[in-house]
């Protein structure tokens, strides 16, 4: 009886995290080292490489960081071959921006641009063999530390600052005075028509928050709110669906401590988070449940994670080791597993 009652209750425990014992959910390696390491970049797949665009990192070295800079570095990484190239400079130094692609584009808009709080959307795609930019309107308002989606052609941007609330002259980041629970959509076929607004966000003022979609929703998960420097931090761990048929939001579910923050991907039928000392969860909406995935193996937060079919791939970001820039130089490939060594359909 008592080897009995042992075995139940293991097996519920397995049950309750969402994974059968030793079962390997993804194949986590490490690869190629990051050239120039930011943060606050923008990122997306093109042409199945990883771009790194713009972002953050220090001068000084740690326990003596003096400066904050901002880059307008590109960078791409080829996952088949696993090697960076140094594309063209950006046309301005830029961070904090919202982010997505349609098609084999990728939108930039708003953020911190040549140092000042900006509306500017650019984008960035391949044409022959180089990278091309271009200047393609304006958001609504200026935004820093927004999140952006795509559904087919449109583009939505939920949330931000409207300000760079740094705590320092040095750049510490941040507080969140001007978080905004703003939606807006811009239809990139027909882009005349110009931004539409849409619900705003009910929950509370935030910032910090992550968001996804699967084509028939926004899943927008947590957030931090700070209004001044001595302030302490409030946190969010709610997560919320907004329906893009009916323009309303719905409460969800509530945010594991460990996924504030996460970078979050669809990959396939699955929804993954990504988030700090490397955890990793799978989300699933219709029940609202999160359960654990294998961690990446190393204690770092990725701000972007692509999904290239088979793999996700993401790179630098922040970690707490004593690291030249004050980034993770680090660049990570996940493969997808439904159990040991069989790996998971492709979408």
């Amino acid at each position: 009886m008592p080897r009995f009652s042992w075995i139940l209750g293991l097996f519920l425990a397995s049950a309750l995290a969402g994974a059968s014992p030793g079962a390997k959910t993804i194949a986590w390696r490490v690869s190629t080292n990051v050239p120039e390491p930011t943060d606050g970049h923008a990122a997306g797949l093109i042409d199945g490489k990883l771009l790194l665009v713009g972002g953050t990192y220090w001068e000084g070295s740690k326990g003596h960081w003096t400066k904050k800079v901002f880059s307008a570095t590109s960078l791409a990484f080829d996952p088949v071959s696993e090697r960076w190239e140094k594309l063209a400079d950006a046309p301005v130094t830029f961070a904090y921006a919202a982010y997505t692609q349609v098609g084999q584009e990728l939108f930039v808009l708003g953020g911190l641009q040549n140092g000042v709080a900006s509306r500017d959307v650019r984008t960035l795609r391949k044409m022959g063999g180089d990278y091309v930019w271009r200047r393609l309107g304006e958001l609504p308002e200026t935004r820093l530390f927004a999140n952006a989606v795509a559904v087919g052609p449109v583009i939505y941007v939920i949330g931000g600052t409207k300000k760079f609330e740094p705590l320092d002259n040095m750049g510490t980041c941040c507080t969140s005075e001007t978080a905004a629970g703003t939606l807006w959509a811009l239809d990139t076929a027909h882009l005349a028509a110009g931004w539409k607004t849409l619900a705003s966000f009910p929950g509370p003022q935030r910032w910090h928050h992550s968001a996804v979609t699967d084509g028939r929703a926004i899943y927008l998960f947590g957030g931090m709110y700070q209004a001044h420097k001595d302030d302490p931090v409030a946190k969010f761990y709610d997560v919320w669906r907004y329906d893009l048929a009916t323009d309303t939001w719905s409460r969800l579910a509530d945010l594991p401590e460990a996924m504030l923050g996460a970078a979050v991907v669809r990959a396939g039928e699955r929804i993954i988070l990504v988030g700090k000392a490397g955890r990793v969860m799978a989300f699933d909406p219709p029940t609202g449940r999160f359960s654990r995935l294998d961690d990446i193996p190393r204690d770092v937060s990725v701000n972007y994670f692509g999904w290239t079919g088979s793999a996700l791939v993401g790179a630098s970001g922040e970690t707490p080791q004593a690291v030249r820039r004050r980034r993770s130089e680090w660049t990570f490939i996940g493969k997808l597993q439904e159990g040991p060594g069989r790996p998971a359909p492709a979408p």
